[in-house]
């Protein structure tokens, strides 16, 4: 019994399970994983000048593992606002063992935010959760609840956890407020 999140290369799903059975009704997903990731390490680094033919999906994958990272709640909403707040610092790669390029601060740290980001379609990752949660029968909402499996290679990245669980935790209470106010 639970959610499973699977952050796959090409898309991202989120199947609740209930007593082993999925509870295919609640099934979501979105076109986001690992390439789109790729494509906006890429998106960014060829902006600063890097050349195009080094960024092979390999070494994007890398540079993914090796040097980004989600960053946490409140500096996600510093971003939106358009209030970035002091990047982090920037990183050497060695590619292939002949060249360094330079992976900026702020390309390590905002990358992940396509997987964040709100729009009017709401179809960022907790807003898939809590969709895929919200269309299950309400006698199994807390067993589902209390258990959400996060799988696939991209959950490795350092702070995505915990920034899953901020996002989920803030949706959460905004919707206690949205109900109060009604």
């Amino acid at each position: 019994t639970g959610i499973v999140v699977d952050i796959g290369y090409t898309e991202t799903t989120v199947m609740p399970i209930y007593s082993r059975v999925q509870i295919l009704q609640a099934f979501q997903d979105q076109a986001y994983g690992g390439h789109a990731i790729h494509a906006e390490i890429k998106r960014q680094l060829l902006e600063t000048g890097v050349n195009e033919k080094q960024l092979t999906e390999s070494i994007l994958e890398d540079i993914k593992v090796r040097t980004c990272f989600v960053t946490n709640f409140e500096r996600a909403k510093a971003y939106r606002k358009g209030q970035p707040p002091v990047a982090p610092p920037d990183q050497e790669y060695l590619i292939n063992g002949e060249e360094i390029i330079v992976i900026p601060g702020t390309l390590r740290e905002t990358v992940f935010e396509i997987m964040f980001e709100e729009n009017n379609d709401r179809d960022s990752l907790p807003h898939l959760i809590l969709r895929a949660i919200l269309s299950c029968p309400v006698d199994v909402l807390r067993a589902l609840i209390e258990s959400i499996f996060v799988v696939g290679g991209s959950v490795i990245i350092m702070g995505l956890l915990s920034r899953l669980t901020a996002d989920m935790q803030y949706l959460g209470e905004k919707d206690e407020e949205n109900k109060q106010k009604s």
